[in-house]
């Protein structure tokens, strides 16, 4: 959160950038246009924003594309959906923050109920919580879920797939 920031004005008191995640609310900083986003590819902030607002971009996949940022090295993914999602909602579009189509809530939330029902295959899960027959996304991340519960083997009885 603090790399883009480096040699300007942090914009907030410094003592808030300590606090631990989840400690305080986050500091709101909003990145110049100038700021390079993803080093490996030379984009910035702006070129980012001007994927959204100018080129029609309305997803992270879309402004990767467009940008080629993100498609490197990776690590600057999270800010990128950050400054995505920020842009998308200040132009007054929803931003979801679904799986993908079959799921529409992210893996924390999905993990919880997983847990809390005791759901142990994928057919149960997306019975309950989703739609279709699952994707290249979500079908490891429903495997993952199981698997971090002890379920034990995914594939058995009920493959996933």
């Amino acid at each position: 959160q603090l790399r883009p920031l480096l040699g300007r004005p942090l914009g907030a008191d410094p003592s808030a950038f300590l606090a631990p995640a989840g400690g305080a609310a986050p500091v709101q900083t909003d990145l110049p246009d100038d700021v390079v986003l993803c080093s490996c590819s030379n984009v910035s902030v702006g070129t980012v924003r001007a994927a959204v607002t100018e080129h029609g971009c309305r997803s992270v996949g879309e402004v990767k594309t467009c940008t080629r940022a993100g498609t490197v090295c990776g690590s600057c993914v999270p800010l990128l959906t950050k400054v995505v999602n920020g842009t998308l909602e200040k132009a007054g579009f929803t931003v979801s923050n679904a799986m993908c189509e079959h799921f529409g809530m992210p893996r924390a939330e999905l993990y919880a109920l997983v847990r809390a029902e005791g759901l142990r295959t994928f057919s149960e899960i997306v019975a309950r919580h989703g739609q279709g027959r699952g994707c290249a996304v979500c079908k490891p991340v429903v495997a993952s879920i199981l698997s971090s519960l002890g379920i034990g083997h995914v594939l058995q009885p009920d493959p996933v797939t």
